[in-house]
């Protein structure tokens, strides 16, 4: 099995998980493409569902342009693979909604910690655990 294939398997069985247990609902509006019409609620919580990337190849190299580094491969693939809210393996990955998946890019990256602490070094985050930011390179 490839690194793809098994970084692939890693994010559909944490979102199955999550979709059974209905851990899929958000607070405050969720894009129409990921929303569950059926769930109504009272107290502005909505029920988002998992869809496949519609990142490009293009719209990250735009992104990379921004960052001023390349992403790594797995990376690229974690992008270009599922849209989600809220993705939980060991750590809360940066969400990706589908049409705004790139501004939750930018507010982890740019107005979380520092640019001299991580991005002048070459890392970028991409989760949260606790009151830690994980980094890639």
């Amino acid at each position: 099995m490839t690194n793809r294939e098994t970084l692939k398997n890693i994010i559909d069985a944490h979102l199955k998980i999550c979709v059974e247990n209905e851990f899929n609902q958000y607070p405050g509006e969720i894009e129409s493409e990921m929303t569950d019409h059926t769930l109504v609620s009272e107290e502005d919580w909505g029920r988002w569902f998992p869809i496949d990337s519609t990142v490009t190849d293009g719209d990250i190299e735009s992104f990379e342009k921004q960052l001023g580094y390349k992403l790594p491969d797995d990376y690229r693939t974690f992008l270009r693979y599922k849209h989600f809210y809220e993705l939980h393996i060991s750590a809360s990955f940066c969400s990706h909604p589908v049409n705004t998946w790139l501004k939750h890019q930018h507010k982890m990256i740019f107005d979380g910690w520092p640019a001299d602490e991580l991005i002048e070094k070459g890392l970028i985050p991409f989760a949260d655990w606790s009151d830690l930011r994980f980094t890639l390179l």
